[in-house]
């Protein structure tokens, strides 16, 4: 159950990143959040 648990958390990392990411690039000042 390890395992899936790993699995299940990195998709969702995953996911949260790519989202985080996509959400940033659409703002105004993308640059701001990062500095």
């Amino acid at each position: 159950m390890r395992c899936e648990k790993n699995i299940l958390r990195r998709r969702n990392n995953a996911i949260v990143f790519l989202f985080l990411f996509y959400f940033t690039s659409m703002g105004p000042h993308p640059k701001a959040l990062y500095s």
